[in-house]
Parts: C-alpha cells; sequence; structure tokens
C-alpha cells in the first residue's frame, strides 16, 4: 500500500518479571529501544545509538569478507553457507553466517545468525546474538517466520542476560474487512481487557510452547520476594523508574521528578530541587505542578509553578 502505514493490534498481553511493578509505557519504551527489529535488508542496522553495516548492504562487499564454506539442510532445504566478518574487526558490524537454497536462483535468504566482535564497545553490551529465519510466500514474497535476539550486558556487579523471542505465522495479505483501525493515530492498539487472558489462552494460542524456564517465572519471583532485601530492593528500582514517589494510595499528589532532586552546572554550582505534582485522584480535570530549587554556587532560590486545565 502506499504510501505505508503500520498498525499493531495486540488482543492479549502477559506481563510475568519485575516489569510489573514499572509503568507500561517506561516499560515499552526502553524494550522498543533495547529489542528493536533489525531489518538486515536496511544499509545501515540502528541499534543501542549505534549504526551498524548491514552483511547485505550496498557496500557490503567493500565492508565485510565474505567465504563460501559448505552445503548444509536447513528445514529440510539444502543451503549453500556464506560466512561473512568485517574487514576491520574494531568497526561497527557484524560476524555472521547465511543461509541460501541451493536450487533458488533468485538468492532468497533462508537464514542468518550473526553477532557483533568483542573488540568493539557497544555502551553496556558485552555479547548480541541475532538469528533470523524466512520463508518464501506463493507469490515470491520474503516472509519473516522467527527473529531471535540474545543479549548479555553489564552497567555493574554481574552481567545481565535478555532474549526476545518472535514469532510470525498466519500471514494474511488481503484486504481487512474493517479499517478503522488505520484511524488510530498510536501505532500499537492494545485491545480492551488484554491484560485480563488466563494462563490457558495463552498455552493455547501459542505458536511455540514457552520454555520450561518461563513456566518458573512465578514460583521464582513469589520466592524473592519473600525477601525482605529483594522487596526492598524492587520497591526502590521501580520507584526511579517511574520518577515520582506518591504519597498515598490513592495518591493525590506526587513528589517528583526524582532525576532532578540534585544535579549540577558551570552557573548554579551543587543545584537541589524539590517538586511535584498533583493526579487525577484530587481532581480529575484540574492540575498543578510546582518546584523550588536553589544552587550553591549562584545562591539565588528558583520557583516555578502551573496550573492546568484539561
Amino acid at each position: 500500500k502506499s504510501p505505508s502505514t503500520h498498525k499493531e493490534y495486540v488482543e492479549a498481553q502477559q506481563h510475568v518479571g519485575l516489569d510489573e511493578s514499572f509503568d507500561p509505557e517506561n516499560i515499552k519504551k526502553f524494550m522498543d529501544d533495547a529489542f528493536r527489529e533489525i531489518d538486515v535488508f536496511q544499509n545501515d542496522i540502528k541499534f543501542m545509538q549505534n549504526r551498524f553495516v548491514s552483511p547485505l548492504s550496498n557496500i557490503g562487499t567493500t565492508f565485510y569478507k565474505f567465504y563460501l564454506n559448505d552445503t548444509t539442510m536447513v528445514d529440510g532445504e539444502k543451503c549453500v553457507e556464506i560466512d561473512f566478518v568485517p574487514h576491520n574487526s574494531a568497526s561497527f558490524g557484524f560476524i555472521g553466517r547465511m543461509y541460501f537454497p541451493v536450487n533458488d536462483s533468485t538468492l532468497f535468504l533462508k537464514k542468518l545468525t550473526m553477532n557483533i566482535p568483542r573488540s568493539i564497545n557497544v555502551n553496556y553490551l558485552k555479547r548480541l546474538f541475532i538469528n533470523q529465519e524466512f520463508k518464501k510466500a506463493e507469490d515470491g514474497s520474503r516472509l519473516k517466520v522467527i527473529d531471535d535476539l540474545v543479549m548479555e550486558f553489564q552497567v555493574i556487579g554481574p552481567e545481565l542476560y535478555a532474549r526476545r523471542s518472535t514469532y510470525y505465522s498466519g500471514h494474511n495479505f488481503t484486504e481487512p474487512k474493517d479499517l478503522t483501525i488505520f484511524n488510530h493515530d498510536a501505532e500499537q492498539i492494545i485491545a480492551p481487557g488484554a491484560n485480563k487472558y488466563a494462563d490457558e489462552y495463552f498455552k493455547a494460542n501459542r505458536p511455540v510452547a514457552l520454555a520450561q524456564d518461563g513456566n518458573m517465572m512465578r514460583a521464582l519471583l513469589k520466592k524473592l520476594r519473600s525477601s525482605k532485601l529483594f522487596y526492598w530492593t524492587e520497591k526502590f528500582v521501580s520507584t526511579m523508574a517511574k520518577g515520582y514517589v506518591a504519597t498515598g494510595n490513592p495518591s493525590k499528589f506526587d513528589i517528583g521528578p526524582l532525576n532532578t532532586l540534585i544535579s549540577s552546572d558551570e552557573l548554579e554550582g551543587a543545584r537541589f530541587r524539590i517538586g511535584g505534582m498533583t493526579t487525577a485522584n484530587l481532581h480529575p480535570r484540574l492540575f498543578s505542578r510546582f518546584f523550588l530549587a536553589y544552587g550553591t554556587k549562584d545562591k539565588k532560590l528558583k520557583y516555578q509553578g502551573e496550573l492546568e486545565y484539561s
């Protein structure tokens, strides 16, 4: 369709883990950035605020060294295996393998696995593994069926492991009867009650069964939360992620944002700031926010207040 339009309709979703305590919008923003979809058919791949050259880029033959390896079977189809590595191991590229069916003259990419060289510095990322698999539709179109991304990263302390596995099925190219979904401004539309489905629904509708470690998550969290240290650590991290401290349940006034309590700059020196905002629990349409700030270098008190009717 031209112009191209993309909408995602979420019929059911389930969160099990530490993110249950966090703001769903903040979690989504983090996930979208850290687990953004990687399109290997683009020239550049943006990931973790860096740009990598795709092995299928227009400049791929000058950026990478390619090696014809051997033939192997992929999903019952004989494929030729081609390995690739960057000419410069310190450049932002990938090391990996591509698989092309031997009897396909169109050079259809059936499978790709790749990772980043250990010699490059990508923020806190230690290791990255990407696996993508494709199938050919009856009209020759390329359809992604598996997109698996694994990351290991370290900020402080032990390394953390994260994985996002996406499976695509039921591809349908007929025009939908109901086009009202395209009237929404948001790219993702979550159906009412999407979070209320029981475990049985997901067991029946998952294209691939959940691994055993995923099924054990609830039991693990229950055991961890019985520890006072873990409980209060989770509460602290959750509060910092939300950015505000609630003053009640339900809260009529929230203190924050927390990331501005203490800061510094050349003009003010050490800057101390306290502020907050009212919530819809106080008034559904009238909102106010304020802050007071003081700098140790300029020794001036700053303040600001706002009143908004929505």
